[in-house]
């Protein structure tokens, strides 16, 4: 398994089944559509943002995982009260000044592979349509030694 994929799983591991921000009903994984009449639903966007050597035996990769939360308009008396809600959970979830939350468990790696959250912010809010989007940025790095194998 590419380890960007195993990154994606544990992201979405943690935002629906451990923390429970959202039920799988609404999160969008990427490359699939919207969760169909949801009033509220998480999409997720994950990819490399940069790939550096630290020596010859291994890289650090840094990761940017959006998370852009969607609420339909009309569907909540204050619908950017609802995203800022939904994505103060998300930030709590992977805070970096929670020594707790900081690690990102990569099941099946061995060799060394290590993630953690590097920072996160918000980004502008918009509305598109009928659904308001707040994008969350999580920026995670991975610790990659050329000897890693994926054994799950």
């Amino acid at each position: 398994m590419n380890i960007i994929e195993s990154l994606r799983y544990a992201m979405r591991a943690r935002i629906v089944q451990q923390a429970g921000i959202v039920t799988q009903q609404e999160f969008q994984q990427e490359w699939r559509d919207a969760p169909p009449g949801a009033d509220c639903y998480i999409r997720e966007t994950v990819m490399e943002y940069s790939r550096e050597e630290d020596s010859q035996a291994s890289e650090l990769i840094t990761v940017l995982c959006e998370y852009d939360v969607f609420i339909r308009d009309k569907a909540f008396p204050n619908p950017m009260a609802k995203a800022s809600d939904i994505a103060s959970k998300l930030i709590a979830e992977f805070n970096v000044k929670d020594p707790a939350k900081v690690d990102v468990a990569l099941e099946g790696w061995t060799g060394g592979v290590s993630a953690s959250v590097a920072r996160y912010n918000y980004d502008s809010a918009s509305q598109e349509e009928e659904l308001f989007r707040l994008p969350v940025l999580i920026y995670v790095e991975i610790f990659f030694p050329m000897t890693a194998k994926y054994k799950g």
